[in-house]
């Protein structure tokens, strides 16, 4: 399992371009120096009215703090303002506490871990940190308290001013994987980058998500600080009103692109992606909890992640849907394209269902796929399904002899293969064996936001890190639904087109309705324009076919936003009437997702 997803390449062509007023540009202040000289000025302003000002500076984990507070430190001096510093990792309890605390969440399983439940103030030595801002209160005009957590239950109180400094979980994990970041508590260097990433995933990310939603609620000023250098703070009102504006707008997310050992080179081509990568094996178009949101305003550029916009306005964006309480707040679905064109097969795996994953791991939503096949090469196919006259004992023993003792073996004995075409649609119950095979791309819907894939099989080869790839035999024959077998699938699982309205020039499919989440999968065929209704319910739009379409509000023009061949567009609940329209010659084909 990739515990963090983390891009080889930063594209930033996914742009959003929202159009806001001059009122709210003008409050927003950017640059490190420019900033902390703002917060100087404000700070000054509340000690002519107070006396004495507490400030809190929370953030997420992966911020630069020691830049941050050297330039603050500069500027205050310039002012002659009279401050202290207090920073919350002198309140943290001790390492090894921590690390006995969480071990039980990360050694649970050889392979994976079981999401952390508690709140950020089980780290903190909370009432002395209170007490300690407390007799602070008198001792000088201005006391700076920051860190990741700082401000909490213990002390949200206390404070005068609060800004939260925020930047993507992408930059977080390439800031502790290298080493430029300790994990929440630690004062030391990460050395184990496979065990930073479990951390990551399991404890850090969920802790400081849920320490984040509170904040944001609470804080005055919201600092982007992906690009310490260009520190960039909005006032939480106008923080609000962009993501309001945000939410009215089709919007693209930004992708994140992973190479891998069987990756192909279609991707590599379309999207123009730079020559040191060696492939790309996956693109993933819509994560809600990876990704984030470029957002062009004028001469500033935002990047803020996709999960305060959807913390912000759920139904705005999310809607509501039969399995609105069942997925709690996340985004039900994750789009991603699957590439091994030229490249290899992938691992024949398959994926637990929502009681598993919950029990096991204690993630919120299982995992029930789909294959969109986009292209196809010679001898491209799907594995999905047992073969109808495979042994699964001697299966399970072929999958153990090579698990432990690197004994290969030929999977085609019990694993049943589809030769696959452009344009076809397979569906994959949670508990179906499958696999992408080589030479296609494919595009995969999905009702999950995790990465559980218990491999049977990965021909024995190493990953790109020399290492042999892992099997996870335990779980793939815990979940292994040995009534998938290939005359089923070939019944209910690989699926045929039916046309449900159409109109000169235009035609919508109904392709199939994916898993317990009831996930529903059209495409849009048309010449020049096609129109369509989100219903409160929101659309996820990739363009598999055709050059470059415009997603128009029907009655508002101006919010619209272009998307190119191969790219995947969120259209938010709230978005009502649009137009999908035709800007290149060919024919277009849209891969519409959306929530029954």
């Amino acid at each position: 399992m990739s515990y963090i997803l983390i891009s080889f390449y930063d594209d930033r062509k996914a742009i959003n371009t929202p159009k806001v007023s001059s009122e709210i540009i003008k409050h927003i202040v950017t640059e490190l120096d420019k900033v902390c000289l703002h917060i100087g000025s404000l700070v000054e302003d509340n000690i002519s009215k107070k006396g004495r000002v507490i400030i809190g500076i929370d953030g997420y984990i992966g911020v630069e703090w020691n830049v941050l507070i050297h330039k603050l430190k500069e500027k205050f001096e310039e002012l002659q303002i009279d401050f202290k510093l207090l920073d919350i990792a002198d309140f943290y309890k001790p390492s090894d506490y921590i690390e006995n605390m969480i071990k039980p969440f990360l050694t649970c399983d050889p392979h994976f871990g079981r999401i952390f439940e508690g709140e950020i103030e089980i780290f903190l030595k909370g009432k002395e940190l209170k007490e300690k801002i407390k007799r602070y209160e008198r001792s000088s005009s201005v006391l700076i308290c920051f860190g990741c957590g700082i401000v909490n239950k213990f002390t949200a109180d206390l404070y005068d001013i609060v800004f939260y400094v925020d930047i993507t979980k992408e930059v977080a994990g390439k800031r502790v994987l290298s080493g430029l970041i300790q994990h929440l508590g630690n004062r030391s260097k990460v050395e184990n980058k496979e065990y930073a990433g479990k951390r990551l995933y399991y404890v850090d990310f969920p802790v400081l998500d849920r320490h984040k939603k509170k904040v944001l609620k609470r804080m005055d000023f919201y600092l982007d600080g992906n690009n310490i250098g260009n520190l960039i703070m909005l006032p939480r009102n106008v923080y609000k009103d962009i993501l309001f504006i945000l939410s009215e707008y089709p919007l693209r997310l930004k992708p994140i692109y992973l190479e891998g050992v069987w990756g192909g080179l279609w991707l590599k081509e379309v999207r123009k992606l730079p020559k040191f990568m060696r492939n790309c094996a996956w693109s993933y178009e819509v994560m809600a909890p990876y990704q984030s949101l470029i957002v062009k305003l004028r001469n500033i550029t935002l990047n803020i992640p996709f999960l305060n916009l959807l913390w912000e306005y759920p139904d705005r964006v999310m809607g509501k849907f039969e399995a609105y309480e069942k997925v709690g707040g996340n985004f039900p679905i994750r789009v991603n394209y699957d590439d091994s064109m030229a490249g290899g097969d992938m691992a024949i795996q398959v994926h637990g269902n929502l009681s598993y994953l919950k029990e096991n791991f204690n993630e919120p939503i299982g995992q029930n796929e789909s294959y969109y096949i986009v292209a196809t090469g010679p001898g491209s196919k799907v594995y999905l399904g047992l073969k109808n006259e495979a042994n699964v004992e001697k299966f399970h023993k072929a999958v153990l002899e090579a698990e432990i003792k690197s004994i290969p073996f030929d999977h085609n004995q019990y694993v049943n293969s589809i030769q696959s075409r452009e344009g076809d649609l397979f569906l994959i119950p949670a508990g179906t064996i499958h696999a992408s095979g080589y030479n296609q791309v494919v595009l995969e819907i999905s009702d999950t936001t995790d990465l559980y894939t218990f491999h049977f099989y990965d021909y024995l080869r190493p990953d790109l890190d020399g290492k042999l790839r892992p099997i996870h035999s335990y779980h793939a024959f815990r979940v292994l639904d040995p009534t998938k077998r290939a005359n089923w699938v070939y019944k209910h699982l690989k699926v045929r087109p039916k046309p449900i309205r159409s109109g000169p020039n235009w035609v919508e499919y109904f392709l199939g309705e994916l898993g317990e989440l009831h996930i529903m999968i059209h495409r849009l065929e048309f010449l020049r324009s096609i129109s369509d209704n989100t219903n409160g319910k929101f659309h996820i739009l990739t363009l598999v076919d055709g050059e470059q379409i415009i997603i128009s509000s029907k009655f508002n023009p101006d919010r619209r936003l272009e998307v190119r061949f191969s790219e995947t567009a969120l259209v938010p609940a709230c978005f009502g009437e649009y137009l999908l329209i035709n800007m290149g010659i060919s024919p277009c084909k849209i891969v519409k997702a959306f929530m029954r």
